[in-house]
């Protein structure tokens, strides 16, 4: 159902932006998954009016992103000691 629901939003906030929307306001986003293994970050910066926009905004470029795990690697870590 959370699917659905995330892509009907992204269907208005792009009929938003096809039919001449207020401007948007650039925004950081991070969204965070608590899964059984660990904790996983995506940030990234998107044009939305709301929160709720940015929000939908950023899992439609994450869902992008993974489409194409075969194209990209983690470039970046920091190990610690427990």
């Amino acid at each position: 159902m959370r699917g659905a629901c995330l892509h009907a939003r992204a269907a208005i906030y792009l009929l938003n932006i096809n039919f001449g929307a207020p401007a948007m306001a650039k925004q950081k986003v991070t969204l965070q998954a608590t899964l059984p293994h660990g904790t996983f970050y995506w940030v990234s910066e998107v044009n939305a009016e709301s929160e709720e926009e940015a929000v939908v905004a950023a899992e439609n470029l994450f869902l992008a992103e993974m489409e194409n795990i075969d194209q990209w690697e983690f470039t970046d870590f920091e190990v610690t000691p427990t």
